[in-house]
Protein backbone atom coordinates (compact mmCIF):
# COMPACT_ATOMS: atom_id res chain seq x y z
CA UNK A 1 0.00 0.00 0.00
CA UNK A 2 2.83 2.29 1.11
CA UNK A 3 4.47 1.45 -2.30
CA UNK A 4 1.56 2.47 -4.48
CA UNK A 5 1.44 5.95 -2.46
CA UNK A 6 5.03 6.48 -2.63
CA UNK A 7 4.61 5.96 -6.08
CA UNK A 8 1.98 8.63 -7.12
CA UNK A 9 3.79 10.74 -4.83
CA UNK A 10 7.20 10.18 -6.90
CA UNK A 11 4.80 10.53 -9.72
CA UNK A 12 2.87 13.94 -8.91
CA UNK A 13 6.25 15.45 -7.61
CA UNK A 14 7.96 15.20 -11.02
CA UNK A 15 4.78 16.23 -12.89
CA UNK A 16 5.14 19.45 -10.72
CA UNK A 17 8.66 20.05 -11.64
CA UNK A 18 7.85 19.53 -15.51
CA UNK A 19 4.84 21.99 -14.83
CA UNK A 20 7.75 24.82 -13.36
CA UNK A 21 9.94 24.26 -16.13
CA UNK A 22 7.35 24.23 -18.71
CA UNK A 23 5.34 27.13 -17.30
CA UNK A 24 3.42 29.70 -19.08
CA UNK A 25 3.85 33.58 -18.40
CA UNK A 26 2.42 36.49 -18.66
CA UNK A 27 4.79 38.31 -20.69
CA UNK A 28 4.49 35.57 -23.45
CA UNK A 29 0.79 36.48 -24.16
CA UNK A 30 -0.97 39.48 -25.78
CA UNK A 31 -0.34 41.53 -22.07
CA UNK A 32 3.43 41.99 -22.57
CA UNK A 33 3.11 45.61 -23.94
CA UNK A 34 1.12 46.39 -20.59
CA UNK A 35 3.12 44.46 -18.54
CA UNK A 36 6.60 45.94 -19.78
CA UNK A 37 4.42 49.56 -19.26
CA UNK A 38 3.59 48.70 -15.60
CA UNK A 39 6.95 47.43 -14.95
CA UNK A 40 8.12 50.54 -15.82
CA UNK A 41 6.04 52.39 -13.54
CA UNK A 42 6.94 50.61 -10.94
CA UNK A 43 10.46 50.52 -11.73
CA UNK A 44 10.21 54.39 -11.16
CA UNK A 45 8.31 54.30 -8.38
CA UNK A 46 11.13 52.07 -6.59
CA UNK A 47 13.42 55.14 -7.65
CA UNK A 48 11.79 57.18 -5.19
CA UNK A 49 11.91 54.18 -2.33
CA UNK A 50 15.54 53.33 -2.77
CA UNK A 51 16.31 57.45 -2.25
CA UNK A 52 13.58 57.94 0.83
CA UNK A 53 15.95 54.55 2.19
CA UNK A 54 18.82 56.28 2.11
CA UNK A 55 17.95 59.23 4.14
CA UNK A 56 18.50 60.08 7.84
CA UNK A 57 14.80 58.75 8.61
CA UNK A 58 13.22 57.00 11.56
CA UNK A 59 13.45 52.62 11.11
CA UNK A 60 9.46 53.06 10.90
CA UNK A 61 9.11 55.00 8.20
CA UNK A 62 11.74 52.89 6.25
CA UNK A 63 10.44 49.48 6.78
CA UNK A 64 7.11 50.70 5.70
CA UNK A 65 8.52 52.07 2.81
CA UNK A 66 10.59 49.24 2.28
CA UNK A 67 7.83 46.29 2.72
CA UNK A 68 5.57 48.29 -0.29
CA UNK A 69 8.48 48.10 -2.38
CA UNK A 70 8.71 44.37 -1.84
CA UNK A 71 5.16 43.55 -1.71
CA UNK A 72 4.75 45.38 -5.21
CA UNK A 73 7.35 43.39 -6.95
CA UNK A 74 5.93 40.16 -5.82
CA UNK A 75 2.19 41.15 -6.28
CA UNK A 76 2.89 41.98 -9.92
CA UNK A 77 5.88 38.86 -9.95
CA UNK A 78 3.00 36.88 -8.98
CA UNK A 79 0.17 38.28 -11.77
CA UNK A 80 3.10 37.36 -14.07
CA UNK A 81 2.55 33.12 -13.48
CA UNK A 82 -1.45 33.70 -13.69
CA UNK A 83 -1.78 33.31 -9.29
CA UNK A 84 -3.65 36.59 -9.34
CA UNK A 85 -5.77 35.93 -6.25
CA UNK A 86 -2.37 35.81 -4.49
CA UNK A 87 -1.58 38.90 -6.57
CA UNK A 88 -4.24 40.90 -5.67
CA UNK A 89 -4.03 40.10 -1.64
CA UNK A 90 -0.35 41.39 -1.73
CA UNK A 91 -0.94 44.17 -3.63
CA UNK A 92 -3.98 44.57 -0.45
CA UNK A 93 -1.03 44.45 2.11
CA UNK A 94 1.40 47.60 0.28
CA UNK A 95 -1.44 49.33 0.28
CA UNK A 96 -1.90 49.46 3.61
CA UNK A 97 1.84 49.60 4.47
CA UNK A 98 1.92 52.59 2.54
CA UNK A 99 -0.82 54.07 4.88
CA UNK A 100 1.15 53.32 7.69
CA UNK A 101 4.29 54.60 5.91
CA UNK A 102 2.43 58.25 5.43
CA UNK A 103 0.62 58.38 8.56
CA UNK A 104 4.28 57.73 10.24
CA UNK A 105 5.70 60.68 7.95
CA UNK A 106 2.98 62.90 9.19
CA UNK A 107 3.85 61.92 12.66
CA UNK A 108 7.61 63.15 12.41
CA UNK A 109 7.25 65.94 11.11
CA UNK A 110 4.13 66.55 13.72
CA UNK A 111 6.46 65.83 16.38
CA UNK A 112 9.29 68.30 14.81
CA UNK A 113 6.99 71.12 14.58
CA UNK A 114 5.72 70.59 18.29
CA UNK A 115 9.89 70.25 19.37
CA UNK A 116 11.01 73.76 17.74
CA UNK A 117 7.81 75.18 19.74
CA UNK A 118 9.33 73.54 22.97
CA UNK A 119 6.79 70.96 23.33
CA UNK A 120 8.37 67.41 23.94
CA UNK A 121 5.14 65.51 25.25
CA UNK A 122 2.99 63.78 22.71
CA UNK A 123 -0.20 65.67 22.32
CA UNK A 124 -3.35 64.25 21.01
CA UNK A 125 -2.85 64.34 17.67
CA UNK A 126 0.33 62.49 18.38
CA UNK A 127 -1.52 59.82 19.86
CA UNK A 128 -4.19 59.47 18.07
CA UNK A 129 -1.48 58.85 14.82
CA UNK A 130 0.52 56.13 17.15
CA UNK A 131 -2.46 54.62 17.81
CA UNK A 132 -3.78 54.46 13.97
CA UNK A 133 -0.28 53.29 12.70
CA UNK A 134 -0.13 50.39 15.45
CA UNK A 135 -3.82 49.53 14.75
CA UNK A 136 -4.60 46.13 13.50
CA UNK A 137 -8.39 47.71 13.28
CA UNK A 138 -7.88 48.54 9.11
CA UNK A 139 -10.76 49.71 8.40
CA UNK A 140 -10.13 52.08 11.76
CA UNK A 141 -6.52 53.00 10.41
CA UNK A 142 -7.70 53.68 6.49
CA UNK A 143 -11.05 56.04 7.60
CA UNK A 144 -8.18 57.97 9.98
CA UNK A 145 -6.26 58.31 7.15
CA UNK A 146 -8.72 59.87 4.90
CA UNK A 147 -9.44 62.02 7.47
CA UNK A 148 -5.93 63.03 8.48
CA UNK A 149 -5.18 64.48 4.74
CA UNK A 150 -8.17 65.67 3.79
CA UNK A 151 -8.14 69.40 2.75
CA UNK A 152 -4.69 68.84 1.50
CA UNK A 153 -3.72 68.26 -1.85
CA UNK A 154 -3.37 64.44 -1.40
CA UNK A 155 -7.16 64.07 -0.07
CA UNK A 156 -8.64 62.56 -3.52
CA UNK A 157 -5.40 60.62 -3.85
CA UNK A 158 -5.55 58.62 -0.74
CA UNK A 159 -9.44 58.15 -1.06
CA UNK A 160 -9.09 56.68 -4.30
CA UNK A 161 -6.11 54.40 -3.13
CA UNK A 162 -9.07 53.42 -0.02
CA UNK A 163 -11.50 52.72 -2.79
CA UNK A 164 -8.96 50.39 -4.80
CA UNK A 165 -7.85 49.30 -1.05
CA UNK A 166 -11.61 47.77 -0.43
CA UNK A 167 -11.75 46.79 -3.95
CA UNK A 168 -9.12 44.35 -3.52
CA UNK A 169 -10.35 43.12 0.31
CA UNK A 170 -13.35 41.26 -1.64
CA UNK A 171 -10.28 39.00 -2.61
CA UNK A 172 -9.07 38.32 1.32
CA UNK A 173 -12.71 37.91 2.41
CA UNK A 174 -13.95 35.93 -0.08
CA UNK A 175 -17.59 36.01 0.07
CA UNK A 176 -19.02 36.01 -3.62
CA UNK A 177 -18.45 33.40 -6.15
CA UNK A 178 -16.98 35.62 -8.52
CA UNK A 179 -13.82 36.26 -5.73
CA UNK A 180 -13.12 32.66 -5.94
CA UNK A 181 -10.27 31.21 -7.77
CA UNK A 182 -12.24 27.82 -8.85
CA UNK A 183 -9.29 25.84 -9.98
CA UNK A 184 -8.24 22.68 -7.98
CA UNK A 185 -5.17 21.93 -10.19
CA UNK A 186 -2.00 22.80 -10.55
CA UNK A 187 -2.22 22.95 -14.10
CA UNK A 188 -5.54 25.00 -14.22
CA UNK A 189 -3.49 27.86 -14.43
CA UNK A 190 -1.82 27.30 -17.10
CA UNK A 191 -4.50 28.96 -19.19
CA UNK A 192 -3.82 32.95 -18.83
CA UNK A 193 -7.66 34.49 -18.66
CA UNK A 194 -6.82 37.97 -20.59
CA UNK A 195 -9.21 39.82 -19.40
CA UNK A 196 -9.18 38.49 -15.67
CA UNK A 197 -5.11 39.42 -15.84
CA UNK A 198 -5.19 43.10 -17.96
CA UNK A 199 -8.00 43.94 -15.41
CA UNK A 200 -5.66 43.28 -12.57
CA UNK A 201 -2.47 45.22 -14.58
CA UNK A 202 -4.91 48.73 -14.65
CA UNK A 203 -5.67 48.04 -11.01
CA UNK A 204 -2.29 47.77 -10.15
CA UNK A 205 -1.30 50.90 -12.42
CA UNK A 206 -3.89 52.98 -10.89
CA UNK A 207 -2.14 51.74 -7.15
CA UNK A 208 1.26 52.91 -8.03
CA UNK A 209 0.26 55.88 -10.19
CA UNK A 210 -1.43 57.08 -6.62
CA UNK A 211 1.53 55.48 -4.53
CA UNK A 212 3.55 57.82 -6.41
CA UNK A 213 2.35 61.43 -6.66
CA UNK A 214 1.59 60.85 -2.53
CA UNK A 215 4.55 60.18 -2.45
CA UNK A 216 5.83 63.55 -4.20
CA UNK A 217 3.73 65.26 -1.39
CA UNK A 218 5.82 63.89 1.13
CA UNK A 219 8.96 64.78 -0.58
CA UNK A 220 7.54 68.63 -0.38
CA UNK A 221 5.83 68.22 2.87
CA UNK A 222 8.76 66.95 4.85
CA UNK A 223 10.82 67.03 3.24
CA UNK A 224 13.11 64.65 1.90
CA UNK A 225 16.62 65.50 0.45
CA UNK A 226 16.73 63.70 -3.08
CA UNK A 227 19.48 62.76 -4.52
CA UNK A 228 17.77 61.96 -7.71
CA UNK A 229 18.27 63.43 -10.68
CA UNK A 230 16.24 65.88 -12.42
CA UNK A 231 16.02 63.36 -15.69
CA UNK A 232 14.91 60.64 -12.96
CA UNK A 233 12.39 63.40 -11.78
CA UNK A 234 10.91 63.78 -15.43
CA UNK A 235 10.75 60.58 -15.94
CA UNK A 236 8.61 59.73 -12.65
CA UNK A 237 6.09 62.41 -13.46
CA UNK A 238 5.85 61.70 -17.16
CA UNK A 239 4.73 58.26 -15.67
CA UNK A 240 1.47 59.33 -13.87
CA UNK A 241 -1.77 59.49 -15.22
CA UNK A 242 -3.41 62.86 -15.98
CA UNK A 243 -5.21 62.79 -13.28
CA UNK A 244 -2.19 62.34 -11.07
CA UNK A 245 -0.38 65.16 -12.84
CA UNK A 246 -3.45 67.65 -12.22
CA UNK A 247 -2.86 66.65 -8.15
CA UNK A 248 1.15 67.20 -8.96
CA UNK A 249 0.37 70.62 -10.30
CA UNK A 250 -1.81 71.33 -7.07
CA UNK A 251 1.02 70.13 -5.13
CA UNK A 252 3.60 72.45 -6.60
CA UNK A 253 0.85 75.33 -6.13
CA UNK A 254 0.64 74.66 -2.95
CA UNK A 255 4.31 74.60 -2.00
CA UNK A 256 5.14 77.54 -4.08
CA UNK A 257 2.54 80.00 -2.48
Amino acid sequence: MWDILHRNIERDYNLYKSYVIDRKYLFQSSLEKKLKDVFSFLYMFTLMVDDILNLELDNEIKNYISEVKADLIVSLDLANINYLKGSKQILRSSIEEFFRFCLSIQRKKEYELNKRKGIYTADDSLKKLRSNIDTHKVGKMTHFTCEKFSQTPIESPIKNLVDLYSELSSFVHVNKTENLTAKNFLNEFKEIDQEKSSKFLSIYSQTVDLMTVITIYFYNYYPFNSVLTKRNWLNIKSKLSKTSQKTLETIEHFFNT
